[in-house]
Protein backbone atom coordinates (compact mmCIF):
# COMPACT_ATOMS: atom_id res chain seq x y z
CA UNK A 1 0.00 0.00 0.00
CA UNK A 2 2.67 2.47 1.07
CA UNK A 3 4.69 1.47 -2.72
CA UNK A 4 1.12 2.24 -4.60
CA UNK A 5 1.39 5.74 -2.83
CA UNK A 6 4.28 6.37 -3.39
CA UNK A 7 4.14 5.60 -7.42
CA UNK A 8 1.63 7.81 -7.31
CA UNK A 9 3.05 10.67 -5.67
CA UNK A 10 6.30 10.40 -8.37
CA UNK A 11 3.64 9.88 -11.25
CA UNK A 12 2.13 13.27 -10.07
CA UNK A 13 5.11 15.19 -9.25
CA UNK A 14 6.40 14.40 -13.15
CA UNK A 15 2.90 15.75 -14.35
CA UNK A 16 3.14 18.81 -13.11
CA UNK A 17 6.92 19.19 -13.80
CA UNK A 18 5.94 18.44 -17.61
CA UNK A 19 3.26 20.67 -17.85
CA UNK A 20 5.11 23.92 -16.25
CA UNK A 21 8.12 22.76 -18.41
CA UNK A 22 5.33 23.44 -21.75
CA UNK A 23 4.18 26.52 -20.52
CA UNK A 24 7.69 28.07 -20.05
CA UNK A 25 9.03 27.01 -23.61
CA UNK A 26 6.03 27.80 -25.28
CA UNK A 27 6.46 30.56 -28.38
CA UNK A 28 4.24 33.85 -28.58
CA UNK A 29 2.65 33.03 -31.38
CA UNK A 30 1.39 30.23 -29.76
CA UNK A 31 -0.33 32.46 -26.61
CA UNK A 32 -1.22 35.37 -28.64
CA UNK A 33 -3.78 34.06 -31.56
CA UNK A 34 -3.73 37.66 -33.02
CA UNK A 35 -1.30 40.48 -32.26
CA UNK A 36 -2.23 43.24 -29.34
CA UNK A 37 -3.57 46.04 -31.07
CA UNK A 38 -4.57 49.09 -28.72
CA UNK A 39 -8.68 49.45 -29.35
CA UNK A 40 -8.65 53.38 -30.71
CA UNK A 41 -11.68 55.95 -30.49
CA UNK A 42 -13.08 55.30 -33.55
CA UNK A 43 -13.15 51.36 -32.99
CA UNK A 44 -15.88 52.87 -30.03
CA UNK A 45 -18.49 54.72 -32.00
CA UNK A 46 -21.87 54.06 -31.39
CA UNK A 47 -22.07 52.83 -35.26
CA UNK A 48 -19.46 50.27 -35.24
CA UNK A 49 -19.49 46.77 -35.13
CA UNK A 50 -19.46 46.55 -31.64
CA UNK A 51 -22.26 48.63 -30.47
CA UNK A 52 -20.51 48.92 -26.74
CA UNK A 53 -24.11 50.39 -25.35
CA UNK A 54 -24.40 48.38 -21.75
CA UNK A 55 -21.49 45.94 -20.07
CA UNK A 56 -22.26 42.49 -21.59
CA UNK A 57 -21.45 43.71 -25.08
CA UNK A 58 -18.50 45.52 -23.19
CA UNK A 59 -17.40 42.39 -21.78
CA UNK A 60 -17.08 40.66 -25.27
CA UNK A 61 -14.07 42.79 -26.19
CA UNK A 62 -11.95 42.04 -23.17
CA UNK A 63 -11.55 38.67 -25.08
CA UNK A 64 -8.48 38.92 -26.74
CA UNK A 65 -8.33 42.51 -27.26
CA UNK A 66 -6.59 45.50 -24.94
CA UNK A 67 -8.98 48.65 -24.20
CA UNK A 68 -7.68 51.40 -22.55
CA UNK A 69 -9.69 52.70 -19.35
CA UNK A 70 -9.58 56.35 -21.19
CA UNK A 71 -11.49 54.56 -24.53
CA UNK A 72 -13.54 52.73 -22.01
CA UNK A 73 -14.96 55.28 -20.26
CA UNK A 74 -16.87 56.49 -23.07
CA UNK A 75 -19.20 53.65 -22.95
CA UNK A 76 -20.16 54.84 -19.45
CA UNK A 77 -21.50 58.18 -20.98
CA UNK A 78 -24.68 58.72 -22.16
CA UNK A 79 -24.59 59.44 -25.42
CA UNK A 80 -25.63 62.59 -27.43
CA UNK A 81 -24.72 62.32 -30.81
CA UNK A 82 -24.16 65.85 -32.94
CA UNK A 83 -27.18 64.79 -35.39
CA UNK A 84 -29.63 65.00 -32.51
CA UNK A 85 -28.35 68.18 -30.91
CA UNK A 86 -28.78 69.47 -34.39
CA UNK A 87 -32.13 68.29 -35.00
CA UNK A 88 -33.17 69.59 -31.78
CA UNK A 89 -31.93 73.24 -32.48
CA UNK A 90 -31.24 73.57 -36.02
CA UNK A 91 -28.43 76.72 -36.74
CA UNK A 92 -30.01 79.88 -37.43
CA UNK A 93 -29.62 81.81 -40.20
CA UNK A 94 -29.74 86.32 -40.42
CA UNK A 95 -30.27 88.95 -43.36
CA UNK A 96 -27.53 91.10 -42.07
CA UNK A 97 -23.85 90.10 -42.08
CA UNK A 98 -23.55 92.00 -38.75
CA UNK A 99 -25.78 89.84 -36.94
CA UNK A 100 -24.40 86.85 -38.69
CA UNK A 101 -21.02 87.45 -37.86
CA UNK A 102 -22.07 88.41 -34.43
CA UNK A 103 -23.93 84.68 -33.75
CA UNK A 104 -21.02 82.89 -35.71
CA UNK A 105 -18.50 84.66 -33.02
CA UNK A 106 -19.73 84.99 -29.96
CA UNK A 107 -22.94 82.86 -29.45
CA UNK A 108 -22.33 79.90 -31.73
CA UNK A 109 -18.60 78.91 -30.06
CA UNK A 110 -20.10 79.00 -26.44
CA UNK A 111 -21.27 75.57 -25.18
CA UNK A 112 -22.79 77.79 -21.39
CA UNK A 113 -24.88 79.13 -24.24
CA UNK A 114 -27.43 76.20 -24.46
CA UNK A 115 -31.18 75.39 -23.47
CA UNK A 116 -33.81 78.00 -23.16
CA UNK A 117 -30.87 80.87 -22.74
CA UNK A 118 -30.53 80.20 -26.21
CA UNK A 119 -33.78 80.01 -27.66
CA UNK A 120 -34.45 83.25 -26.21
CA UNK A 121 -31.18 85.04 -27.39
CA UNK A 122 -31.65 83.88 -31.03
CA UNK A 123 -35.22 85.06 -30.88
CA UNK A 124 -33.53 88.38 -29.94
CA UNK A 125 -31.45 88.33 -32.39
CA UNK A 126 -34.12 87.06 -34.99
CA UNK A 127 -36.18 89.72 -34.29
CA UNK A 128 -33.13 92.62 -34.17
CA UNK A 129 -32.94 90.94 -38.22
CA UNK A 130 -36.07 91.58 -38.66
CA UNK A 131 -37.27 94.49 -37.52
CA UNK A 132 -34.01 96.69 -36.18
CA UNK A 133 -32.87 98.81 -39.19
CA UNK A 134 -35.41 101.11 -37.74
CA UNK A 135 -33.85 104.50 -35.67
CA UNK A 136 -31.75 103.40 -32.37
CA UNK A 137 -33.66 106.24 -30.80
CA UNK A 138 -36.83 107.51 -30.41
CA UNK A 139 -38.24 110.78 -31.37
CA UNK A 140 -41.03 112.96 -30.21
CA UNK A 141 -43.48 111.65 -32.94
CA UNK A 142 -43.23 108.58 -31.94
CA UNK A 143 -45.39 110.06 -29.35
CA UNK A 144 -47.73 112.28 -31.00
CA UNK A 145 -48.83 109.05 -33.29
CA UNK A 146 -50.87 107.80 -30.13
CA UNK A 147 -51.75 111.25 -29.01
CA UNK A 148 -49.92 111.44 -25.72
CA UNK A 149 -46.35 112.77 -25.13
CA UNK A 150 -44.71 109.89 -23.46
CA UNK A 151 -41.56 110.75 -21.50
CA UNK A 152 -38.90 108.36 -23.02
CA UNK A 153 -35.35 108.64 -21.78
CA UNK A 154 -34.29 109.01 -25.40
CA UNK A 155 -36.22 112.42 -25.22
CA UNK A 156 -33.71 114.12 -23.24
CA UNK A 157 -31.18 114.30 -26.33
CA UNK A 158 -30.78 117.70 -28.14
CA UNK A 159 -32.36 118.12 -31.40
CA UNK A 160 -28.81 117.63 -33.13
CA UNK A 161 -27.64 114.45 -31.31
CA UNK A 162 -31.10 113.09 -31.91
CA UNK A 163 -30.95 113.38 -35.51
CA UNK A 164 -27.44 111.76 -35.80
CA UNK A 165 -28.19 108.97 -33.92
CA UNK A 166 -31.35 108.12 -35.82
CA UNK A 167 -28.84 107.40 -38.53
CA UNK A 168 -27.64 103.93 -36.56
CA UNK A 169 -30.21 101.73 -36.68
CA UNK A 170 -31.31 99.94 -34.08
CA UNK A 171 -29.69 96.15 -34.47
CA UNK A 172 -26.43 97.77 -34.60
CA UNK A 173 -26.72 99.57 -31.61
CA UNK A 174 -27.88 96.64 -29.94
CA UNK A 175 -24.64 94.43 -31.17
CA UNK A 176 -22.47 97.12 -30.54
CA UNK A 177 -23.70 97.39 -26.97
CA UNK A 178 -23.36 93.55 -26.86
CA UNK A 179 -19.96 93.10 -28.02
CA UNK A 180 -18.77 95.89 -25.10
CA UNK A 181 -20.59 94.50 -22.36
CA UNK A 182 -19.10 90.65 -23.21
CA UNK A 183 -15.34 92.38 -23.78
CA UNK A 184 -15.97 93.88 -19.91
CA UNK A 185 -17.36 90.42 -18.50
CA UNK A 186 -14.76 87.84 -16.98
CA UNK A 187 -16.32 85.14 -16.11
CA UNK A 188 -18.07 82.58 -19.13
CA UNK A 189 -21.09 81.97 -16.68
CA UNK A 190 -23.09 84.84 -17.15
CA UNK A 191 -21.99 85.43 -20.76
CA UNK A 192 -25.67 84.30 -21.15
CA UNK A 193 -27.59 86.65 -19.00
CA UNK A 194 -24.87 89.59 -20.60
CA UNK A 195 -26.38 88.57 -23.94
CA UNK A 196 -30.22 88.86 -23.01
CA UNK A 197 -29.87 91.94 -21.55
CA UNK A 198 -27.68 93.08 -24.07
CA UNK A 199 -29.61 92.79 -27.21
CA UNK A 200 -33.06 93.17 -25.28
CA UNK A 201 -32.64 96.71 -23.38
CA UNK A 202 -33.77 98.75 -26.46
CA UNK A 203 -35.78 96.05 -28.43
CA UNK A 204 -39.00 98.47 -27.18
CA UNK A 205 -37.93 101.18 -29.74
CA UNK A 206 -39.15 98.85 -32.69
CA UNK A 207 -41.96 100.66 -34.66
CA UNK A 208 -44.31 97.68 -34.54
CA UNK A 209 -44.45 98.17 -30.47
CA UNK A 210 -45.27 101.84 -30.44
CA UNK A 211 -49.20 102.09 -31.30
CA UNK A 212 -49.77 99.23 -28.76
CA UNK A 213 -47.64 100.41 -26.22
CA UNK A 214 -46.31 103.83 -25.91
CA UNK A 215 -49.08 105.20 -24.72
CA UNK A 216 -48.81 103.81 -21.12
CA UNK A 217 -45.05 102.96 -21.06
CA UNK A 218 -41.16 103.81 -21.83
CA UNK A 219 -39.16 101.70 -24.32
CA UNK A 220 -37.45 99.67 -21.16
CA UNK A 221 -40.84 98.59 -20.10
CA UNK A 222 -42.25 98.26 -23.57
CA UNK A 223 -38.93 95.37 -23.70
CA UNK A 224 -40.30 93.67 -21.34
CA UNK A 225 -43.50 93.17 -22.08
CA UNK A 226 -42.13 91.93 -25.56
CA UNK A 227 -39.95 89.06 -23.55
CA UNK A 228 -43.01 88.31 -21.46
CA UNK A 229 -44.39 87.27 -24.35
CA UNK A 230 -41.29 84.68 -24.86
CA UNK A 231 -42.11 81.31 -23.30
CA UNK A 232 -38.62 80.16 -22.73
CA UNK A 233 -37.25 83.99 -21.24
CA UNK A 234 -40.71 83.30 -18.73
CA UNK A 235 -39.34 80.06 -17.57
CA UNK A 236 -35.84 81.27 -16.95
CA UNK A 237 -34.68 81.27 -13.16
CA UNK A 238 -33.04 84.69 -13.20
CA UNK A 239 -36.27 86.31 -15.26
CA UNK A 240 -36.57 88.67 -12.18
CA UNK A 241 -33.05 89.98 -12.34
CA UNK A 242 -33.19 90.44 -16.23
CA UNK A 243 -36.33 92.33 -15.91
CA UNK A 244 -35.00 94.55 -13.46
CA UNK A 245 -31.80 95.20 -15.37
CA UNK A 246 -33.36 96.31 -18.44
CA UNK A 247 -35.97 98.05 -16.43
CA UNK A 248 -33.67 100.39 -14.81
CA UNK A 249 -30.50 100.36 -17.45
CA UNK A 250 -31.03 104.28 -17.46
CA UNK A 251 -31.19 105.45 -13.75
CA UNK A 252 -28.47 107.58 -12.15
CA UNK A 253 -27.12 105.55 -9.91
CA UNK A 254 -28.52 101.66 -10.66
CA UNK A 255 -27.78 99.36 -6.94
CA UNK A 256 -27.13 96.21 -9.12
CA UNK A 257 -23.88 95.68 -11.06
CA UNK A 258 -24.56 94.45 -14.53
CA UNK A 259 -27.44 97.01 -14.47
CA UNK A 260 -24.55 99.76 -13.94
CA UNK A 261 -22.32 97.83 -16.80
CA UNK A 262 -25.14 97.65 -19.26
CA UNK A 263 -25.44 101.11 -18.52
CA UNK A 264 -21.92 102.21 -19.27
CA UNK A 265 -21.81 100.30 -22.27
CA UNK A 266 -24.43 101.73 -23.45
CA UNK A 267 -22.91 105.54 -23.20
CA UNK A 268 -19.63 104.17 -24.64
CA UNK A 269 -21.82 103.00 -27.93
CA UNK A 270 -23.42 106.22 -28.18
CA UNK A 271 -19.97 108.22 -27.61
CA UNK A 272 -18.58 105.83 -30.29
CA UNK A 273 -21.39 106.62 -32.76
CA UNK A 274 -21.92 110.23 -31.97
CA UNK A 275 -17.81 110.05 -32.56
CA UNK A 276 -18.17 108.31 -35.53
CA UNK A 277 -20.20 110.39 -37.29
CA UNK A 278 -18.51 113.72 -36.03
CA UNK A 279 -15.06 112.64 -37.88
CA UNK A 280 -17.13 111.42 -41.26
CA UNK A 281 -18.20 115.06 -40.55
CA UNK A 282 -14.92 116.53 -40.27
CA UNK A 283 -13.61 114.51 -43.22
CA UNK A 284 -16.29 115.86 -45.49
CA UNK A 285 -15.32 119.34 -44.49
CA UNK A 286 -12.30 118.97 -44.75
CA UNK A 287 -12.91 117.52 -48.22
CA UNK A 288 -15.04 120.92 -48.98
CA UNK A 289 -12.28 123.11 -47.83
CA UNK A 290 -9.20 122.01 -49.69
CA UNK A 291 -11.52 121.68 -52.66
CA UNK A 292 -11.75 125.46 -52.76
CA UNK A 293 -9.75 128.06 -54.38
CA UNK A 294 -7.69 130.00 -52.31
CA UNK A 295 -8.37 133.60 -51.77
CA UNK A 296 -6.45 136.42 -50.14
CA UNK A 297 -8.02 137.28 -46.66
CA UNK A 298 -10.15 140.52 -47.25
CA UNK A 299 -10.86 142.84 -43.73
CA UNK A 300 -14.68 141.57 -42.68
CA UNK A 301 -17.03 144.37 -41.50
CA UNK A 302 -17.69 143.99 -37.47
CA UNK A 303 -21.10 142.59 -37.55
CA UNK A 304 -22.39 141.81 -34.46
CA UNK A 305 -23.07 137.73 -33.58
CA UNK A 306 -26.45 136.80 -33.00
CA UNK A 307 -26.81 135.21 -30.07
CA UNK A 308 -28.40 131.35 -30.00
CA UNK A 309 -31.89 131.52 -28.64
CA UNK A 310 -32.04 130.86 -24.64
CA UNK A 311 -32.49 127.64 -23.94
CA UNK A 312 -36.05 126.19 -21.68
CA UNK A 313 -36.02 125.62 -18.32
CA UNK A 314 -34.99 122.16 -17.24
CA UNK A 315 -37.93 120.29 -15.99
CA UNK A 316 -36.35 119.10 -13.24
CA UNK A 317 -33.48 120.26 -10.37
CA UNK A 318 -29.89 119.27 -10.64
CA UNK A 319 -27.74 118.55 -7.79
CA UNK A 320 -29.19 118.42 -4.98
CA UNK A 321 -30.85 115.20 -2.34
CA UNK A 322 -34.41 116.79 -3.54
CA UNK A 323 -33.77 115.44 -6.90
CA UNK A 324 -32.96 112.09 -6.96
CA UNK A 325 -30.62 111.98 -3.75
CA UNK A 326 -27.80 111.65 -5.97
CA UNK A 327 -24.65 112.67 -4.81
CA UNK A 328 -22.94 113.79 -8.02
CA UNK A 329 -18.88 112.84 -8.13
CA UNK A 330 -15.46 115.13 -9.46
CA UNK A 331 -14.93 113.29 -12.88
CA UNK A 332 -11.14 113.66 -15.44
CA UNK A 333 -11.54 117.50 -16.43
CA UNK A 334 -12.12 117.12 -20.04
CA UNK A 335 -9.26 118.33 -22.76
CA UNK A 336 -11.28 121.11 -23.93
CA UNK A 337 -12.40 122.83 -20.73
CA UNK A 338 -11.20 126.53 -20.76
CA UNK A 339 -12.35 128.38 -17.64
CA UNK A 340 -11.83 131.88 -19.59
CA UNK A 341 -14.09 130.43 -22.24
CA UNK A 342 -17.18 128.90 -20.18
CA UNK A 343 -16.67 132.31 -18.29
CA UNK A 344 -17.11 134.11 -21.16
CA UNK A 345 -20.03 132.28 -22.19
CA UNK A 346 -21.98 133.01 -18.69
CA UNK A 347 -20.96 136.70 -19.06
CA UNK A 348 -22.72 136.51 -22.18
CA UNK A 349 -26.17 135.13 -20.68
CA UNK A 350 -25.99 137.68 -17.24
CA UNK A 351 -29.14 139.59 -17.54
CA UNK A 352 -30.67 138.59 -21.03
CA UNK A 353 -34.55 137.63 -21.02
CA UNK A 354 -36.30 135.81 -23.75
CA UNK A 355 -40.38 136.32 -24.01
CA UNK A 356 -42.19 132.88 -24.63
CA UNK A 357 -45.89 131.70 -24.72
CA UNK A 358 -45.06 130.74 -20.71
CA UNK A 359 -43.56 133.62 -19.81
CA UNK A 360 -40.22 135.35 -19.72
CA UNK A 361 -37.30 133.22 -19.61
CA UNK A 362 -33.91 134.22 -17.92
CA UNK A 363 -30.52 131.96 -17.53
CA UNK A 364 -28.57 134.50 -15.30
CA UNK A 365 -28.88 137.48 -13.13
CA UNK A 366 -27.08 139.88 -11.26
CA UNK A 367 -27.35 141.42 -7.84
CA UNK A 368 -26.67 144.30 -6.38
CA UNK A 369 -24.53 142.46 -3.38
CA UNK A 370 -21.88 141.51 -6.33
CA UNK A 371 -23.06 137.93 -7.35
CA UNK A 372 -24.40 136.48 -10.25
CA UNK A 373 -26.73 133.43 -9.55
CA UNK A 374 -27.06 131.05 -12.56
CA UNK A 375 -29.37 128.27 -13.33
CA UNK A 376 -27.66 125.09 -14.40
CA UNK A 377 -29.11 124.26 -17.52
CA UNK A 378 -27.44 127.95 -18.49
CA UNK A 379 -23.58 126.31 -17.56
CA UNK A 380 -24.71 122.97 -19.52
CA UNK A 381 -25.53 125.25 -22.93
CA UNK A 382 -22.20 127.41 -22.22
CA UNK A 383 -20.27 123.81 -21.68
CA UNK A 384 -21.91 122.28 -25.47
CA UNK A 385 -20.64 125.62 -27.13
CA UNK A 386 -16.72 125.17 -25.53
CA UNK A 387 -16.94 121.63 -25.52
CA UNK A 388 -17.45 121.68 -29.78
CA UNK A 389 -19.10 118.82 -30.50
CA UNK A 390 -17.81 116.65 -27.71
CA UNK A 391 -19.50 113.25 -28.24
CA UNK A 392 -19.66 112.72 -24.64
CA UNK A 393 -21.12 115.71 -23.85
CA UNK A 394 -23.82 114.84 -27.34
CA UNK A 395 -25.01 111.80 -25.41
CA UNK A 396 -25.05 113.33 -21.90
CA UNK A 397 -28.07 114.79 -22.53
CA UNK A 398 -30.06 111.80 -22.20
CA UNK A 399 -27.43 110.27 -19.22
CA UNK A 400 -28.70 112.50 -16.19
CA UNK A 401 -25.07 110.84 -14.22
CA UNK A 402 -22.68 112.08 -16.38
CA UNK A 403 -24.50 115.89 -16.79
CA UNK A 404 -24.02 116.35 -13.52
CA UNK A 405 -21.02 115.20 -12.87
CA UNK A 406 -19.81 117.54 -15.38
CA UNK A 407 -20.91 120.31 -14.25
CA UNK A 408 -19.75 119.61 -10.65
CA UNK A 409 -16.43 119.50 -12.02
CA UNK A 410 -16.83 122.38 -14.18
CA UNK A 411 -18.20 124.60 -10.77
CA UNK A 412 -15.61 123.21 -8.19
CA UNK A 413 -12.39 123.80 -10.85
CA UNK A 414 -13.87 127.38 -12.00
CA UNK A 415 -13.86 127.82 -8.46
CA UNK A 416 -10.17 126.50 -7.76
CA UNK A 417 -8.44 128.30 -10.94
CA UNK A 418 -10.66 131.42 -10.86
CA UNK A 419 -12.56 132.31 -7.76
CA UNK A 420 -15.47 132.30 -9.39
CA UNK A 421 -17.74 130.63 -7.34
CA UNK A 422 -19.02 131.69 -3.72
CA UNK A 423 -18.29 128.22 -2.56
CA UNK A 424 -19.25 129.64 1.19
CA UNK A 425 -23.07 129.33 -0.27
CA UNK A 426 -22.69 125.81 -1.42
CA UNK A 427 -21.57 122.32 0.66
CA UNK A 428 -19.02 120.30 -1.11
CA UNK A 429 -21.27 117.66 -2.15
CA UNK A 430 -23.02 119.84 -4.72
CA UNK A 431 -22.32 122.40 -6.97
CA UNK A 432 -26.11 124.48 -6.75
CA UNK A 433 -27.27 126.35 -3.54
CA UNK A 434 -31.28 125.90 -2.81
CA UNK A 435 -32.46 129.55 -3.06
CA UNK A 436 -35.90 131.52 -3.12
CA UNK A 437 -35.75 133.98 -5.95
CA UNK A 438 -38.27 136.64 -4.94
CA UNK A 439 -40.47 138.80 -7.32
CA UNK A 440 -41.28 142.41 -7.05
CA UNK A 441 -44.86 141.41 -5.07
CA UNK A 442 -42.99 139.42 -2.56
CA UNK A 443 -43.55 136.05 -4.07
CA UNK A 444 -41.25 133.97 -3.66
CA UNK A 445 -40.09 130.33 -5.07
CA UNK A 446 -37.13 128.27 -4.51
CA UNK A 447 -34.57 127.54 -7.55
CA UNK A 448 -31.16 125.41 -7.71
CA UNK A 449 -28.77 128.05 -8.79
CA UNK A 450 -24.55 128.06 -8.76
CA UNK A 451 -23.67 131.11 -7.60
CA UNK A 452 -20.85 133.11 -9.29
CA UNK A 453 -19.19 136.06 -7.79
CA UNK A 454 -18.92 139.39 -10.07
CA UNK A 455 -15.55 139.78 -10.36
CA UNK A 456 -15.14 136.28 -12.28
CA UNK A 457 -16.64 138.36 -15.40
CA UNK A 458 -13.89 141.30 -15.02
CA UNK A 459 -16.48 144.18 -14.37
CA UNK A 460 -18.18 145.96 -12.37
CA UNK A 461 -21.15 144.95 -10.69
CA UNK A 462 -22.54 148.72 -11.28
CA UNK A 463 -21.88 148.21 -15.02
CA UNK A 464 -24.08 144.54 -14.97
CA UNK A 465 -26.75 146.36 -12.62
CA UNK A 466 -26.91 149.11 -15.46
CA UNK A 467 -27.50 146.25 -18.63
CA UNK A 468 -30.68 144.48 -16.32
CA UNK A 469 -34.25 145.39 -18.40
CA UNK A 470 -36.85 146.42 -16.50
CA UNK A 471 -39.12 143.21 -16.44
CA UNK A 472 -36.39 141.22 -15.05
CA UNK A 473 -36.38 143.53 -12.21
CA UNK A 474 -40.03 143.00 -11.66
CA UNK A 475 -39.64 139.47 -11.72
CA UNK A 476 -36.54 138.94 -9.66
CA UNK A 477 -36.10 141.26 -7.59
CA UNK A 478 -34.00 139.54 -4.89
CA UNK A 479 -31.98 135.89 -4.61
CA UNK A 480 -31.56 134.55 -1.26
CA UNK A 481 -30.07 131.46 0.05
CA UNK A 482 -32.36 128.88 1.91
CA UNK A 483 -29.41 128.51 4.63
CA UNK A 484 -29.48 132.27 5.25
CA UNK A 485 -33.00 132.30 5.64
CA UNK A 486 -32.63 129.48 7.96
CA UNK A 487 -30.29 131.33 9.85
CA UNK A 488 -32.85 133.79 10.01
Amino acid sequence: MIILLYCCGVIGFLMVTYNLWRILTRRPAEVEQEPWVPLSISELEPDDDLPCTDLATVSSVWTGRVVHFTDLSRLWREPTPKQEEEAAFPRPTFRHSEIEEFYRDIVEPEPLINGKRKTVIVYLLKILDAEGTCPSVVGIKKYAAVGKQISDPDSAYGAAALAQLATIPLYRHSLGVARKFVEKNSERIMLPTILIVSLAHDIGKIPSFHSQYYSTADHPQIALIILASIPEYVALSNRDELDSIIRNHHQITPNNPLTACLKRCDQEARNDEMGSFLGQMAQVRASEESSLPIVESLPQPDVPVAKEKISQEWDHPLGSPESGKYVPQKIKLPAWFNADAILGGIHGLINQVEKTSSGVKWLAVSLPNGLVYVKPEALWQVIHQVSDGDPMILVADADEETKRNLLHTVVWELSASRDAIATELMTNAYYTTNASIVSNNDKSFNKLLIPFRVDAFGVLTSELESTKPPVLRKIVKDIRPKHAEDKE
